[in-house]
């Protein structure tokens, strides 16, 4: 290669580093420039073609480069995870109780939940909106489109995060959780996101993925520390009047347990759950944001809604360990009744079907550690997360004792 050759490629190398990295000050200036000499004086059309096509071929670059860094970045969903690293940081520590399920792993905050229980902890949404972290904002859009093509058909409503530290230790000096106004969409954006691992040029990205919620000494991260938003769900068990447990099958387009069967009522809190409260006890508000779900879901009427009761709260870890909250619900309404009634019309595209059953009522089937049994067996294969671990929660309620109303099971 010629002198002469190397020096010209030389240049255009440097050109071309120099008009990536400037060019939109290149760009500004140059307007600058039209305008100003404009208010003097009158540009000739040679100039002002020339200051086109140098704008145009700016744009040209910067679409480029945006291309080939959208082209560079994939997303692939995490295989299945054990979390046995994290489990393991949780052994001996009594506060917590790893639940492993079929399909995923359930964190019961024993500690937590009795806290709630006793109506000692306040909820109180701040005015402030969730805003997306830069770190994982432009990732986060990016995944949208790229992995959830289907996401714009669904519908952009309102969710809470939960924004305060729990800690780990078995000393809860927690009186107030703060949650935190956002969409779903933001929602898909961080929690969701964090499901899968991203890739950039062919390597992983270690900021990404598993590590967005679970830190380098393999802890779950705290919540308020976090940088997802950390959606809240709630879920409730409802009996019927005559004992039977209301149940749902979610279709494939439900983000939460598609395919499977999931509590009477389960989705995420929103901010009317608060009515018009400025602030109220979280066992009140994860009762009224599970009762929605469960008129919108299983058709129950609002009047039909006797009285609910606080289960407990845990992190769902296969799901970004979001925050859990689970109650329990007394209907007036019977399983024939509730069994006759068309599902929803809003809801037929994420319920499948809903159905009511009757628990095992022998005594040694309700186990925290086996809820499974408590279910009939054709249900025991696609039993969600949320259903057993609520199922779980409801069969520690012996040691303080079932509602009343509860058909408890016998010896």
């Amino acid at each position: 290669m010629s002198t002469n050759k190397r020096r010209v490629e030389t240049v255009a190398y440097v050109v071309r580093y120099w008009i990536g990295r400037w060019k939109w000050l290149a760009a500004s200036l140059v307007s600058a420039a039209v305008g100003l000499i404009g208010a003097f004086s009158t540009i000739p059309l040679t100039i002002n073609l020339v200051f086109a096509i140098g704008a145009f071929f700016l744009i040209f670059v910067e679409a480029k480069a945006q291309l080939k860094r959208w082209r560079s970045v994939s997303f692939r969903r995490r295989s299945a995870d054990s979390f046995s690293d994290v489990l393991g940081q949780l052994e001996g520590n009594k506060r917590f109780r790893p639940q492993v399920f079929p399909h995923g792993i359930f964190i019961h905050d024993v500690t937590l939940s009795s806290k709630i229980r006793s109506g000692l902890v306040k909820a109180r949404v701040i005015n402030e909106q969730y805003t997306t972290p830069p770190e994982i904002g432009d990732l986060g859009l990016r995944y949208l489109s790229q992995a959830l093509p289907g996401a714009r058909r669904l519908h952009d409503g309102d969710v809470l995060g939960w924004n305060t530290d729990i800690g780990r230790t078995s000393n809860i000096d927690i009186n107030e959780i703060e949650m935190q106004p956002a969409t779903f969409f933001q929602k898909l954006q961080t929690d969701e996101f964090a499901l899968w691992d991203v890739k950039s040029r062919g390597t992983q990205d270690a900021k990404y993925g598993r590590s967005l919620f679970i830190d380098t000494s393999h802890n779950i991260r705290d919540l308020g520390k976090s940088w997802l938003l950390n959606g809240i769900g709630t879920s409730t068990l409802a009996f019927t009047s005559d004992g039977k447990l209301v149940v749902i099958e979610q279709s494939k387009r439900n983000a939460r347990s598609r395919g499977l069967y999931a509590p009477s009522g389960s989705g995420s809190l929103e901010a009317r759950d608060f009515g018009r409260l400025a602030s109220t006890t979280l066992d009140h508000l994860a009762a009224n944001g599970a009762n929605r779900e469960l008129e919108e879901e299983a058709g129950v009427a609002e009047s039909e809604i006797v009285e609910s009761q606080f289960l407990g709260f845990g992190r769902w870890l296969d799901k970004a360990a979001c925050p859990e909250l689970f109650t329990i619900t007394r209907l007036s309404v019977s399983s024939d009744e509730l069994d006759r009634r068309p599902i929803p019309a809003k809801e037929k595209g994420f319920v499948d079907d809903r159905t009511t059953i009757r628990l095992s009522a022998d005594e040694a089937d309700w186990l925290v550690d086996t809820p499974e049994r408590m279910l009939p067996d054709i249900y025991r294969p696609r039993a969600s997360v949320p259903l057993l671990a609520a199922l779980s929660l409801l069969a520690e309620t012996s040691s303080w004792g079932y509602p009343e109303w509860l058909p408890a099971p016998t010896g």
